[in-house]
């Protein structure tokens, strides 16, 4: 484990349904992001992403910023060959998809964010208490 982010891991996000492609040659439709995002990627991601918010309509500002974060996909085309992961072919997914694949990379950015407890076992509880007053 380090505390430096890895910029090779990838987060699997499988798309919502059954494989879409012609022939249904694998189970599941899939896309793989980055899986592990250091303070500056986050800082740049939120930055981008902010101004997709203030347009929600508009993935002009949006696709832009997830696509450098989409690594691969198992995608096809209709002639059952790869389909070329572009910024275009990522905006012409489906709603339900390209939500699946933001919600993959909040949860790999949520993850990078998190302070890890070394053990694994929840925090000591601590004598000086809680930010609730106990009755």
């Amino acid at each position: 484990m380090s505390r430096l982010a890895d910029p090779s891991a990838e987060r699997e996000v499988a798309l919502p349904g059954a494989c879409q492609c012609p022939g249904s040659p694998h189970d599941a439709d899939r896309v793989w992001v980055r899986g592990d995002f250091s303070s500056r990627d986050v800082a740049a991601l939120q930055r981008a992403t902010a101004l997709a918010v203030e347009r929600p309509d508009d993935n002009a500002t949006l696709v832009p910023a997830l696509f450098p974060h989409v690594r691969r996909w198992n995608l096809l085309d209709d002639r059952g060959a790869a389909l070329e992961l572009t910024p275009d072919a990522l905006e012409s997914l489906r709603p339900a998809d390209l939500e699946a694949v933001i919600s993959g990379i909040a949860e790999a950015v949520r993850r990078a964010d998190q302070v890890p407890n070394p053990s694994g076992a929840p925090s000591a509880e601590s004598p000086l208490g809680s930010a609730s007053p106990t009755p």
